[in-house]
């Protein structure tokens, strides 16, 4: 063997190059290794390799003993060790990266790493590695449920009596007790649930059937109330299928302890038809077999995944078939929005997201709907066709669907809507006669219901009905008894009218004897209100009809507007039209019978107004003033003065070309004026009535910039929203918001009066630059920022806030070609607005320089997240916008709580690297403050951290220990930034640095790394 072939003599005697030389120490090694290599020749397969290195003890002496020589000996072995760890670490770093690519990593995958690569690493630096990429460290249990679904007490009990009871009527799960496929809708399922419910309690019913029957809609309506609780259900169901599955297993391995291939199939195919996805089941099965060690013989995995389940009877069929070969059922659905043919099994269409998992439930609906029409259940048939509608559409869908399922829909609902129509305008009819006391009108409107609507339960109106005309008929008859002795009928004949009032006879009888008039009108008015006045008619038990008209005096009780008819003698008009003279006209009414001459005004009466919306503006040397003319004015005068107007004070006349508005100019700055208003309208003989006028004051100078960008900050979200709203600091004047319910019309004016805010909305004020709120009731708000300043509300642009649940739980995971975002869905939502932006999050979902997708729930389940593809190298600022239908409105949230946006960064990362350290003092022999120092490489928004300290040991979340220091938000402006903060001591204890918001982790889809130093860089003692 050659010198120049020869191994490396440190490795060789595995001699530490970094440890202190010995010649003794060398002496020892290499005795003890020459014993060895003699041992290794005896071995014909080792004698040439060790009877080689026999022959280099000389060598190795020589070498090892000369410090030149042994000092390049020792380099080179530094430099191949070096070049070796070199080598590991990347094969390291290739394989965590393969490994973590799934999301997470198993406890199991981290000891391999340990011992694999325990030449390189320690164990505790191959996992602070792993917590530096966010990964989460699961255990096997934790993978194989991905969802962390956890079924609680409760939960495992009510499951245990839903099997129960499940049993007791030979149902196999809750979706074949419904009657309906696992592929359709949570609300669709549990609105089913509670028909059934309502249909078993209407029944009365008290027998072991009907208990257990009611007992499974109250826990269908439970673990169907929203998709979180149907989760649970369905993963305690595929539990149960497991089991089955263990069951199966074990009787077919009673005798021989393998799975044959057909019986392997078999297997696979009874876990696909209760729902069980073929990998799980043949992983199951494998994991299953390996512990109870049974050989297993696989076959037919690809076989059985080309086969569909039937949803309705859950036989296996081969997915090419139309139909089911055990009961016939459909297995292919036309799209009725695309008309892209898919399998039934699909809870929505792949491509348009229409729900044609529903298909079965909307037929079931349609005939159900047509034995409410034909039973005359109107509403129960209108609102069981609305919930098939519902079913049977998409919220992303706007076109008219011609398919035969919703025509059938759309002619059942337009006929159980016509027929409740008529149902309600009947009732109302008959219930409007008998509190009018019309008992005749009553009686016919009561033969038609009962003609129309046998049904209908009328026996107490009834009896009603004809009791009153009984009684009536029977006044009426004394009354004709007492005429013909010569007596007075008219009070009689008012008495019958008063129990029936369209008793025809009576009526007749007193249309011969017109009461007398009323006389001596008189009108009197203030603001806004004219009142009326007169003299009572002699005649007794009498009314008054009251008749006005505009012009010209009224010639009968037609002519003109009929206002009301009152038993007193004196009338509020606060109807009346300003600026227009009004005539009065009042007629006696006895039972309908008016007097043939009426009471009236010998002269019109004109009622005036002021102007509204007076504001006046301050400008440079002048004075807008604006304001709304009142009706039917003919002219606008206007005085100005330095001084308040009083009688001997009427100021001076500005003129006024345009009736609306005027600006006064040549004024002086800094000098109050003051300004009165008159309105004058053209009376009956062409006279002019001023009003009384109103007055403003103002001072002249140059005017205050309206509020511009209004924030609108969500800091608060439990029990209520709480919102910050703020603006930037006035130069003048008084910052508020003005908050409304619904969108402020202002018009095209900037300006109003201060004291017309309250038409629009509450004012909020707290200090100069923002306000505080909190709000309670869900729905859509508008606030506008506004300048108060000189008695004025300058206007600012509105902002809406919709107050509805926004997403939660927003999470994004980069992947090679696209981003995985993942979110918690608000309960009632079905449908996001999820919008990006590139430099910063979008203002709304209407922002112009973002992007904007409709994404509907039944297309988020197709993957369980929404996928961004052609995703490019950049930061991308995600905001998902909840959109909720409520009453055919569309809410959208406002996207401004935390939980609905991130930031996900494909091109920069911000590195923060910290220690917690002794400020040196007094050259080491004092303890200096403990402080914590943070580095950080990369400009842009710092997010919130938070220290968190615990005894005994490192935190290794946020929520393991206690806080010691949060630090908020800043904007970093160079490439390295360092940050101290002194802390304080905390006995025994280790610091760690999180973020406030985990979604911002790089492993999360975030720009932010965090790496964690050495323990001994986290004491806080």
């Amino acid at each position: 063997m050659s010198e120049v072939s020869r191994p490396n003599f440190y490795e060789l005697l595995e001699i530490d190059p970094s440890q202190p030389w010995s010649d003794g120490e060398f002496s020892k090694i290499l005795k003890i290794k020459q014993g060895e290599w003699t041992k290794k020749t005896k071995n014909p397969k080792y004698k040439v390799e060790y009877t080689g290195y026999l022959q280099m003890v000389k060598l190795i002496e020589q070498i090892m003993k000369d410090p030149k020589s042994r000092e390049q000996e020792r380099k080179q072995t530094l430099e191949s060790q070096s070049k070796q760890a070199q080598i590991f670490k990347q094969q390291f770093e290739g394989d965590l990266k393969g490994i973590v690519a799934k999301g997470y990593i198993l406890e199991s995958e981290v000891k391999n790493l340990i011992t694999k690569f325990s030449s390189v690493f320690s164990e505790s630096e191959i996992r602070r590695q792993i917590s530096n990429l966010g990964i989460e460290i699961k255990t096997k249990e934790e993978a194989d449920n991905p969802e962390n679904i956890k079924i609680n007490n409760i939960d495992k009990t009510k499951i245990g009596e839903i099997e129960n009871n499940l049993k007791s009527l030979n149902q196999q799960d809750l979706y074949n007790f419904l009657g309906l496929p696992k592929t359709t809708r949570t609300d669709e399922l549990c609105a089913a649930a509670s028909n059934r419910y309502e249909e078993i309690k209407k029944t009365g019913q008290s027998t072991a059937e009907a208990s257990a029957i009611m007992a499974l809609a109250g826990h269908a309506k439970t673990f169907f109330k929203d998709d979180e609780k149907r989760k649970i259900y369905d993963f305690s169901l595929s539990l149960q299928v497991f089991q089955s599955l263990e069951e199966a297993i074990d009787n077919i391995t009673l005798h021989e302890k393998i799975i044959y291939g057909k019986q392997f199939t078999y297997l696979l195919e009874l876990a696909f038809s209760r729902g069980i996805d073929v990998e799980k089941a043949k992983k199951h099965i494998i994991t299953y077999g390996r512990n109870k060690k049974i050989a297993v013989e696989m076959a037919g995995v690809e076989a059985v995944k080309q086969k569909i389940a039937c949803p309705q009877c859950q036989t296996i069929n081969e997915r090419d078939q139309d139909f089911c070969s055990n009961c016939g059922s459909s297995l292919k659905i036309k799209c009725p929005s695309c008309g892209l043919i898919s399998s039934i099994e699909n809870r929505v269409c792949s491509k348009c997201s229409f729900p044609i998992g529903n298909e079965s439930i909307v037929r079931r609906y349609l005939v159900e709907s047509q034995k409410l029409i034909h039973q005359k259940f109107y509403e129960d048939a209108v609102n069981h066709l609305n919930l098939t509608q519902q079913a049977w559409s998409s919220p992303l869908i706007s076109q008219t669907l011609n398919d035969d399922l919703s025509k059938q829909i759309s002619q059942l609902k337009s006929e159980a809507e016509q027929k409740k129509q008529n149902l309600i305008n009947c009732q109302q009819q008959l219930n409007h006669a008998i509190n009018e006391r019309l008992y005749y009108e009553a009686r016919r409107i009561l033969q038609q219901l009962k003609l129309e609507f046998a049904s209908l339960d009328l026996n107490r109106e009834e009896s009603k009905i004809e009791a009153e005309i009984h009684k009536a008929e029977s006044e009426l008859e004394k009354v004709r008894q007492l005429e013909t002795q010569g007596e007075d009928p008219i009070d009689l004949y008012q008495k019958v009218l008063s129990i029936c009032k369209d008793c025809q006879a009576a009526k007749d009888a007193l249309a011969k004897t017109p009461p007398l008039p009323a006389s001596q009108l008189s009108a009197n008015k203030s603001h806004k209100i004219i009142n009326l006045s007169w003299q009572a008619s002699p005649s007794k038990k009498v009314g008054y009809t009251i008749i006005r008209k505009y012009h010209s005096q009224p010639i009968s009780s037609k002519d003109g507007e009929q206002l009301d008819t009152i038993f007193s003698t004196s009338y509020d008009d606060n109807t009346v039209e300003s600026g227009k003279p009004v005539y009065y006209a009042i007629y006696t009414n006895r039972e309908g019978v008016l007097a043939v001459n009426s009471a009236q005004l010998e002269q019109p009466i004109l009622l005036t107004s002021e102007v509204s919306n007076l504001v006046a503006q301050a400008m440079d040397t002048q004075v807008n003033l604006t304001w709304t003319h009142p009706q039917n004015v003919t002219e606008i005068q206007i005085y100005r003065s330095t001084k308040p107007f009083n009688t001997s004070n009427q100021g001076e006349r500005v003129e006024v070309i345009n009736i609306s508005n005027v600006i006064d100019k040549n004024l002086e700055n800094g000098k109050k004026y003051y300004y009165l208003i008159y309105s004058l309208f053209k009376n009956y003989d062409g006279s002019l009535i001023k009003s009384q006028g109103i007055t403003i004051d103002v001072i002249p100078e140059k005017p205050p910039s309206p509020l511009e960008d209004l924030t609108i900050e969500v800091i608060k979200t439990d029990p209520y929203y709480q919102l910050k709203l703020s603006w930037q600091l006035p130069t003048k004047g008084e910052g508020a918001v003005l908050q409304s319910d619904s969108f402020p019309d202002f018009g095209k004016t900037h300006l109003l009066p201060q004291g017309s805010l309250s038409e629009y909305g509450k004012v909020l004020q707290e200090t100069n630059t923002s306000v505080t709120i909190t709000i309670e009731k869900k729905g859509i708000f508008y606030f506008t920022p506004i300048l108060l300043f000189q008695k004025n509300a300058y206007l600012g642009k509105t902002r809406e806030y919709v107050n509805v649940d926004d997403v939660s739980n927003l999470k994004c995971q980069k992947q090679t070609n696209e981003i995985q975002v993942r979110w918690n869905w608000p309960e009632n939502c079905q449908e996001i607005i999820l919008s990006h932006g590139e430099r910063q999050f979008p203002s709304s979902h209407k922002d112009s320089n973002a992007t904007h997708i409709k994404v509907t729930k039944n297309q988020y389940n197709l993957k369980g997240y929404y996928p961004i593809t052609s995703i490019t190298n950049r930061d991308y600022f995600i905001v998902v916008y909840a959109v909720f239908n409520k009453a055919g409105q569309t809410l959208i949230a406002s996207g401004l709580n935390e939980s609905a946006r991130v930031r996900i960064s494909l091109s920069t990362l911000m590195k923060i690297n910290y220690e917690i350290s002794r400020e040196k003092k007094g050259f080491g022999l004092f303890k200096g403050k403990l402080l914590l120092i943070i580095n950080i490489n990369g400009k842009g928004q710092m997010p919130d951290l938070v220290l968190v300290y615990k005894q005994g040991g490192k935190p290794i979340k946020k929520t393991d220990g206690e806080t010691a220091l949060t630090i908020l938000s800043t904007i970093l402006q160079e490439d390295k930034t360092t940050f101290t903060y002194e802390l304080k001591e905390q006995n025994r204890c280790y610091g760690s640095l999180f973020l406030a918001n985990d979604s911002l982790y790089e492993s999360q889809g975030g720009y932010v790394r965090i790496n964690k130093p050495e323990i001994d860089k986290l004491e806080m003692f």
